[in-house]
């Protein structure tokens, strides 16, 4: 089975989910969630070009385990009607979730609105937050005719180091509503007797 390329930081604990729906192709029968896992990772995969860019980025933030990654997203979700999880209700499941019953104080941020890092950081301060924002990201993504080609890769270089940085994570407070939570959840190794998927729109609820 191909896998996931993988970065020096790489967790080789997982999440389990709740759900107990079993799926049969072929001669091969799973839980629903484990077959997307497998067809996943066998046709979407970062080519070379993309790990060598994407992968020093997240190694840069020394990320060590037990961590916790979180997702805020915003931008075009707010034209959807859909409104944003307010930063009380993230820093709430913070307080909650625990690695092997201690509070884990470093947090990955993945977001494609970086002004919401320093709304978490004036929230709570007993959290390190660290991220993949530089100072191009920092008023958030606006897509328009005008940006240019190297914006354009950059973003999404950005982008799939949070998905790395984000499936490696011990514990992932996501929402269910965007469809980056479901690639987290899909890229996550595949074994563990954790639970360790969370949505933050339904409290102590399990992806």
């Amino acid at each position: 089975m191909l896998k996931f390329p993988s970065c020096r930081f790489w967790n080789s604990s997982s999440q389990k989910f709740g759900s107990t729906e079993q799926i049969t192709i072929g001669s091969e029968t799973l839980p629903k969630h484990q077959m997307k896992q497998r067809f996943l990772r066998k046709v979407w995969q970062f080519r070379p070009w993309t790990r060598e860019r994407a992968c020093p980025m997240v190694a840069k933030l020394k990320l060590r385990h037990p961590y916790v990654s979180l997702l805020v997203r915003r931008g075009d979700k707010t034209r959807e009607n859909t409104q944003p999880i307010n930063v009380s209700t993230i820093v709430e499941f913070l307080d909650a979730v625990t690695v092997n019953g201690t509070l884990t104080r470093e947090v990955f941020v993945g977001t494609d609105d970086c002004r919401s890092l320093s709304e978490l950081k004036q929230a709570s301060r007993r959290y390190t937050f660290k991220n993949l924002c530089g100072k191009s990201w920092e008023l958030g993504w606006k897509q328009s005719p005008e940006l240019k080609k190297q914006n354009l890769t950059d973003h999404y270089i950005k982008f799939f180091g949070e998905l790395l940085a984000m499936s490696a994570s011990d514990i992932f407070l996501g929402d269910h509503l965007s469809s980056v939570h479901h690639f987290v959840a899909y890229m996550r190794p595949l074994s563990s007797t954790e639970k360790s998927v969370f949505t933050m729109r339904k409290a102590s609820s399990v992806w």
